[in-house]
């Protein structure tokens, strides 16, 4: 008998090794955008992909220094995940022949993966809802046409990763943070300006951990973001806010033209959000609490409330100390 069982248990692993073989190879598959580096690569063609136009549960990847445009009105839905390879960027706008929506698949359902410097453009007047997203570097999300202004765009997903978001709007855009959970990015928010819009930050930690920041556009009226706060702490308590530009005003001031909001941010009813510093232009705003009306780009009756840094407290509060010492 002992000379039998050492071929029965070599059966035995050589069966279990290829059940475990089958069972690893079940899965979505991969399948990748090359076509020409920093040229116009059409999603829609299948030349320009290793395993086919992304379909079913494919995962989706474009490849580093690939413009992948999407302007077919048969783009084909998936449920894998996006990735945007380094300095890549992913186009979805309208179809050209006829002008028509083309609808916003090629993001898929399964999450999307910005590689370091990777751009989303929604040059469309579709409205995309955005699953969730990982940073693993400096990701941007913009609309890069007219056909996108008075439109809106939704974070609905967690937004994770150590990179940077950046945002930049146009002319009376409304981007919306609504995803159910707090998001985890630690890289900061970025809001820059092809022209005013709207933020609204729905929930709290919309903004992960990072410092938020509002530049204006190049133009001399210093059009930019607004953002209305309309959660509790939308923003981390030790991040900074960093202001500059004009909403939806010109350079002498700011105006009411821009959705009844003349400021930069809108604190909304009965939220408070802490943070742990705040500049407007490059000025510090001393710590304390505030609400709309204190500052000319503050609006709404919710309230603001700035943190000194604790080693500003303890200088503060080391110097009473030697002040009624000296009194003694």
């Amino acid at each position: 008998m002992k000379l039998h069982k050492k071929p029965y248990k070599k059966l035995h692993n050589i069966i279990l090794l290829l059940s475990m073989g089958a069972v690893g190879s079940v899965g979505a598959a991969t399948t990748t955008i090359t076509g020409t580096t920093g040229g116009n690569n059409s999603w829609n063609e299948p030349t320009n992909w290793n395993n086919g136009v992304p379909t079913g549960s494919d995962d989706a990847i474009i490849g580093d220094g690939i413009l992948a445009i999407v302007d077919s009105l048969s783009t084909t839905s998936y449920s894998g995940t996006l990735t945007v390879g380094e300095g890549s960027t992913l186009r979805v706008r309208n179809n050209p022949a006829s002008d028509s929506l083309v609808p916003f698949n090629a993001i898929g359902t399964g999450g999307i993966i910005m590689k370091a410097n990777a751009t989303i453009d929604s040059a469309t007047r579709a409205d995309p809802v955005y699953p969730s997203v990982t940073l693993d570097g400096n990701g941007r999300f913009l609309s890069s046409d007219s056909d996108a202004d008075r439109d809106n765009r939704f974070f609905t997903g967690q937004i994770s990763g150590s990179g940077q978001l950046e945002v930049t709007g146009r002319n009376v855009e409304v981007w919306t943070f609504n995803s159910t959970t707090s998001n985890t990015f630690t890289g900061g928010t970025l809001l820059s300006a092809v022209d005013r819009y709207v933020v609204r930050a729905n929930t709290t930690g919309a903004f992960g951990t990072g410092d938020v920041t509002i530049t204006p556009r190049a133009n001399a009226d210093l059009r930019s973001a607004v953002i209305y706060f309309s959660a509790n702490q939308v923003m981390s308590t030790s991040a900074t806010l960093n202001l500059a530009g004009r909403g939806g005003a010109s350079t002498t001031g700011f105006t009411t033209e821009f959705n009844s909001n003349n400021g930069l941010i809108f604190l909304s009813s009965g939220t408070t959000n802490t943070i742990a510093a705040a500049n407007f232009e490059g000025n510090p705003i001393d710590p304390g609490t505030y609400s709309g009306g204190d500052f000319t780009w503050l609006l709404g009756t919710g309230t603001l409330v700035i943190v000194p840094e604790p080693s500003t407290a303890l200088l503060g509060g080391l110097g009473v100390l030697a002040l009624l010492r000296r009194r003694r």
